[in-house]
């Protein structure tokens, strides 16, 4: 028997860290994919297999669900074998179990596509056709949290695991919907066109979270203005998201660009590099739209136009400069 199941990488476009506290967030499922496949082996023992190192790893699993690895252990990289099997509680026996996320790494490094909200959901997927366990929906998605959370902490708003289950293309969603496991489909413009471009600094969102959460605290009335505003804001780009108006969108994406760009700089927090920066005077010279791609700061940037010529240009521009360009949108 063989079980495989995918799961896409996400984009935030609005909401990022107000979504911590109940904001509207639009979230865009990427092109690259989690794949997690399962199956039996012949009289071999159980194996784990990492696509992202190349290297097989034998384990067993004792009474407790744990895994005993029984040569090298492959740390990081079995985490989430180790979190999903004692949390679904499944015994294998002679199985090969490989989990491959090249499509969200570049060069071996992680490019801000949430890989690990990915794998979460690939996994458990998997776990579940393979062991035949008839999960719901909402177990599904909330053994995919917890495991996220296991992995990750306490930190985030969960969404990107909803982004990676609905694998939609593009959905709403805040926190509110989310405790109900609930979001909104939306279509995208047929004349947007999005890119992503891979920076050379990279980030930890969780600690990038932590800082959000410690600032917001010391600067109160500060946090509770520009949250009034930019609630403001996603409720106007929501309704150009549903009426599929490109031109309201990208107005709504800069306005919403300001108040991050505020964000950013009162509370210290680091989303805008250097060459975040550098990026964005280049494309507000030649009036496209830019910005980090989520909360996280560093890793991935996004470009965002409805002018394909415009885009073209920018985009062989960049490359010129040694950014590798990479499409997002299935």
């Amino acid at each position: 028997m063989k079980v495989e199941s995918t799961a896409p990488g996400k984009i935030f476009l609005s909401g990022e860290y107000f979504a911590l506290d109940g904001a509207l967030a639009t979230i865009m499922s990427t092109k690259q994919k989690v794949k997690v496949t399962i199956e039996d082996q012949t009289d071999v023992g159980n194996i784990f297999y990492c696509s992202l190192i190349d290297e097989c790893f034998p384990f067993n699993v004792n009474n407790s669900y744990q895994i005993d690895w029984l040569d090298e252990d492959p740390g990081e990289f079995g985490l989430f074998l180790e979190l999903s099997i004692k949390r679904m509680r499944v015994k294998p026996n002679n199985t090969l179990f490989t989990i491959d996320t090249n499509d969200l790494y570049f060069q071996g490094t992680k490019i801000g596509l949430g890989s690990s909200a990915a794998v979460s959901v690939a996994i458990l997927n998997a776990i579940n056709n393979f062991y035949g366990l008839k999960l719901s929906e909402y177990d599904l998605i909330n053994n995919s949290m917890e495991l996220h959370k296991l992995h990750q902490g306490k930190n985030g708003s969960g969404l990107d695991i909803i982004s990676s289950h609905a694998d939609s293309n593009l959905i709403e969603c805040n926190k509110y919907m989310l405790s109900e496991y609930k979001w909104n489909t939306l279509d995208w413009p047929k004349n947007l066109i999005i890119k992503g471009i891979i920076t050379s600094q990279q980030s930890s969102t969780s600690s990038m979270i932590e800082k959000y959460n410690i600032a917001k605290q010391k600067n109160i009335p500060n946090f509770k203005s520009l949250y009034f505003q930019m609630t403001k804001i996603l409720e106007e780009f929501s309704e150009a998201w549903h009426q599929g108006n490109s031109s309201d969108i990208l107005n709504l994406l800069k306005k919403q660009n300001i108040l991050i760009k505020q964000l950013d700089h009162d509370f210290d927090l680091g989303i805008y590099t250097q060459e975040h920066n550098k990026i964005l005077d280049l494309a507000d010279s030649v009036d496209l739209f830019y910005k980090p791609s989520g909360a996280g700061g560093g890793d991935l940037g996004v470009i965002i136009s409805d002018d394909a010529l415009k885009m073209k240009k920018f985009g062989n521009e960049l490359s010129n400069m040694n950014y590798y360009i990479v499409d997002l949108r299935k």
